[in-house]
């Protein structure tokens, strides 16, 4: 610490005024000047500095990957993925989203095919079972979860802390200050998993691909989007970026078995979570894995029973985060039940073989319902008829929300009261008039 001017340069530079020498000043009295600040106060900037440090890392590794040359140079991809996800399970969840974005995306998306097995599969092996245990702990944690266990409280060791990314503003935050840092945390860890998967397969960002409306982008949205439109679903099965999310859904749901479960899980845990962008965005990624494992038998019981019981209950139970996001978590249990029950693809319905001639896979769905309080067997026997004979997305989910409204009366009277369900979904549940879905649902 000196005092005096700093020097400019040339012959007055290590010179006070006048060409007299530096004085030194005591510590405290550099430190009480307006230009430089305490240790105490510069420790609070610390986290934000190695923060930024390592995200500026996360986008050099990034580049890297999108570079492709990463792949190929002897060693330098182990160097570097390890580098990345070293200590992964000791991270702070404010770091994960970086990670996702920067990292894991751009390595699904960059990764040459025929290196699937050898880079891609071992990666993934590694952080879709690591990302699953993240946010249902992060989830568990919250009082008022219904993973929580009784009595659960807030995170207040500090391992706890520093996992969940509060440790550094803990000695300066209160209570509810610290619940609401960490909320927001998970919920930002929990929506930046869904969008790698969402872009991954083609939903979102540079592989999405739609069908029509071939250059008729409306003009503001011409250069501020990557959107490739088709005219067909046969130019739509031979454009690259389909092909290209197609491979990678392969390598998801068909490759480690570990791999496919843990997506499957994280989507049917966003469900239950309290944050309804994070249950659209799950609803889009099962309904795209519904599409490709229909057929498999190995996913029946985790979609048909699991996700699909856990769907059916959100709609009956209609929580507040279900606001807004209603029907297309109802469209969900629709193609669940076509697909397993009815045997057939929403799309072919009305098309092809007659109903006598199609298959079911399993009648799971149709035991989740039964399972429900006041359901009846009749109920669910007219509802089948009415899918199999009413090939309209209208008619479809009308059939299931009076199915579901039964269930609803059932659980409203056994707890002595309509709760919130009248607000949303199964409103007007005493009425014997089916309210009409809006057009623009369908």
């Amino acid at each position: 610490p000196v005092s005096g001017r700093r020097g400019t340069g040339g012959a007055g530079a290590g010179a006070g005024e006048g060409g007299s020498p530096l004085r030194l000043e005591s510590g405290r009295t550099f430190y009480a000047s307006s230009l430089w600040k305490t240790p105490d106060s510069l420790s609070a900037l610390w986290p934000v500095w190695m923060s930024e440090m390592r995200n500026a890392a996360y986008q050099i590794i990034g580049q890297a990957l999108e570079a492709q040359a990463v792949y190929y140079l002897p060693g330098a991809f182990r160097e570097v993925l390890d580098a990345a996800l070293l200590e992964l399970h000791q991270q702070e969840n404010r770091h994960s989203t970086t990670l996702l974005r920067h990292v894991v995306e751009p390595l699904l998306l960059s990764c040459p095919p025929p290196l699937y097995d050898s880079h891609l599969r071992p990666i993934l092996e590694l952080v879709v079972p690591h990302f699953l245990h993240r946010t249902v702990s992060a989830w568990a944690a919250a009082p008022g979860s219904p993973l929580a266990p009784p009595g659960a409280a807030n995170p207040r060791t500090e391992a706890e802390l520093y996992r969940a990314g509060v440790l550094a503003l803990a000695a300066k935050l209160g209570e509810d200050e610290q619940e609401i840092l960490t909320d927001k945390i998970k919920r930002e860890v929990t929506r930046g998993w869904l969008d790698v998967f969402l872009t991954a397969f083609g939903l979102r960002g540079p592989l999405l691909v739609v069908v029509g409306r071939t250059g008729k982008a409306k003009k503001t949205n011409v250069h501020k989007t990557n959107v490739v439109h088709v005219d067909s679903e046969a130019e739509l099965a031979a454009n690259p970026k389909k092909q290209h999310s197609s491979l990678l859904k392969r390598v998801m749901l068909f490759g480690p078995p570990a791999v496919a479960e843990s997506l499957v899980l994280f989507c049917l845990g966003a469900l239950a979570w309290p944050d309804s962008t994070s249950v659209r965005r799950a609803v889009q990624v099962l309904s795209t894995i519904l599409e490709a494992v229909h057929e498999d038998a190995r996913f029946q019981g985790i979609i048909g029973r699991d996700v699909f019981g856990a769907a059916a209950d959100l709609l009956v139970s209609a929580p507040k985060h279900l606001a807004g996001v209603e029907w297309e978590v109802l469209a969900l249990v629709r193609d669940v039940y076509l697909y397993y029950v009815i045997g057939r693809a929403p799309n072919d319905l009305g098309q092809g073989d007659a109903p006598s001639l199609w298959k079911p896979r399993t009648d799971l769905p149709r035991q989740v319902l039964c399972g429900l309080p006041g359901v009846p067997a009749e109920a669910v026997e007219k509802m089948e008829h009415t899918l199999k004979t009413n090939f309209t997305s209208k008619g479809q989910k009308e059939c299931i929300r009076s199915v579901l409204r039964l269930a609803a009366e059932a659980r409203a009277e056994a707890a002595g009261g309509g709760g919130g369900i009248d607000q949303l979904l199964l409103r007007r549940r005493r009425s014997a008039n089916i309210e009409e879905l809006p057009e623009k649902l369908l």
